[in-house]
């Protein structure tokens, strides 16, 4: 290539030499990375480069890759003398109140703005995802009691065959609507925003929570945002991340498990366990303070005690789950925002291999969620095949024959499953 040639390349992208005297010539520079140029002469000199002509060719050289001795004879700042001028202009910036952020000096209040900004988008989108996750497009329900401040409704389905609605037993409540304009027994069709939870008292004394939902995807957009304001941040570096926050009981995370002995062994994960100072063991009676009595990092299991005798689980007899099979989940997600009852979960097996190929795992598509850690998997009839471990892009693993818990009727599954939300202070 000649250097004609060069030229009409350089100048392409503004390199090119200015065609007047050269403001500084070197027979010999050599660069602070060993490359060594003959006869150089410096055409141009920026903030960030200097354009020179040499031996066989011409070019753009970076500033920073100059050694002291040329930057003091082209009239430039040292590397020292840059970084002492940087020092005081930025002792400079901190004495008038500013903080450097993403390259820019502003104002402390600037800067929590834009954090608070950030914190916000980030809020949303977890609610925008939640909202969508349950919503019910087309929904039929009917209300069965009018309150000051919403409506208690039962959702209904088509029947298989007749296409005639029957009511599944479903309840929800409901809000934007109250006894002010809706009466009880009104039936109704439409699109359903899920909402987050709702707790109230039945006639008997009992609490229930049950999902709630809105008419309009921005007023659930709204309440659940006001649960995500409450929940923290997931645990730095650890296998499994799952989201904390502040329990009724007082813990600051969660995750779920189950019961494997007669005598109280309950199998977890690791992580959900791990640094925890104490660690209690809720069931539908009791809470109980659990023992950490042995643990497998590397395959994320962890081997809990509590003192009792209690119904346990049994383990499937085959070695591996199959392609495309249908399996189940039970456990604890997200219980302040989505209650504190078991939560039910179907998929299938995707893979029979997890992340890079992990012969340890397999990959479910089920709708899992932080606080299912530990949740036990489960085929069509029952039989455990795998515990839920970890999510990837909305692709969850399962660890392989880890656990089981008792299902014949997938709708009595939360009524008969023996699993336990584990939680950690």
């Amino acid at each position: 290539m000649t250097r004609s040639t060069i030229a009409i390349l350089l100048s392409a992208i503004g390199l090119v030499c200015n065609g007047g005297e050269a403001l500084q010539r070197f027979e010999l520079l050599k660069t602070r990375d060993g490359r060594v140029y003959r006869s150089v002469e410096v055409s141009k000199v920026t903030t960030d480069y200097i354009v020179a002509t040499w031996e066989g060719g011409l070019g753009a050289i970076r500033i920073d890759n100059l050694p002291d001795e040329v930057l003091t004879k082209l009239g430039l700042r040292t590397r020292a003398e840059r970084e002492e001028q940087d020092k005081k202009f930025r002792e400079e910036q901190r004495a008038k109140g500013l903080v450097e952020h993403a390259g820019k000096w502003i104002s402390l209040a600037e800067k929590e703005e834009i954090e608070r900004a950030a914190r916000d988008s980030k809020r949303a989108g977890a609610a925008d995802k939640l909202v969508m996750m349950k919503c019910r497009k087309g929904a039929s329900f009917k209300v069965f009691q009018s309150l000051p401040h919403g409506l208690l409704c039962i959702m209904a389905e088509p029947g298989a065959y007749t296409g005639r609605l029957y009511y599944t037993g479903e309840t929800f409540f409901l809000h934007g609507a109250t006894r002010a304009t809706v009466g009880e027994g009104e039936k109704y069709t439409g699109d359903l925003y899920w909402a987050g939870t709702h707790t109230y008292t039945t006639v008997q004394g009992i609490e229930r929570t049950i999902n709630s939902y809105a008419l309009d995807k921005d007023s659930a957009r709204g309440l659940v945002l006001k649960k995500l304001g409450n929940l923290r941040d997931d645990r730095p570096g650890e296998k499994g991340k799952h989201t904390q926050e502040e329990t009724p009981d007082g813990a600051v995370s969660y995750g779920s498990g189950f019961l494997a002995t007669e005598d109280g062994h309950i199998i977890t994960n690791n992580h959900v366990v791990s640094g925890a100072r104490a660690i209690r063991v809720k069931t539908e009676s009791a809470l109980l303070e659990a023992k950490l009595i042995g643990r497998d990092p590397e395959n994320d299991i962890a081997l809990l005690k509590v003192q009792g005798t209690f119904v346990p689980l049994t383990f499937s007899k085959r070695a591996s789950a199959a392609m495309g099979e249908t399996v189940f989940t039970l456990g604890f997600p997200m219980p302040t925002v989505q209650g504190f009852s078991p939560k039910i979960t179907k998929g299938v097996i995707s893979s029979l291999k997890g992340i890079k190929d992990d012969v340890r795992m397999y990959q479910i598509d089920a709708a899992v969620q932080p606080g299912n850690s530990g949740s036990p998997l489960a085929d069509a009839n029952g039989h455990v095949i795998g515990m839920v471990v970890a999510r990837l892009n909305d692709a969850f693993a399962a660890r392989p024959n880890s656990s089981v818990f008792f299902l014949r009727n997938p709708r009595k599954m939360a009524r008969n499953a023996r699993s336990l939300w584990v939680e950690y202070v």
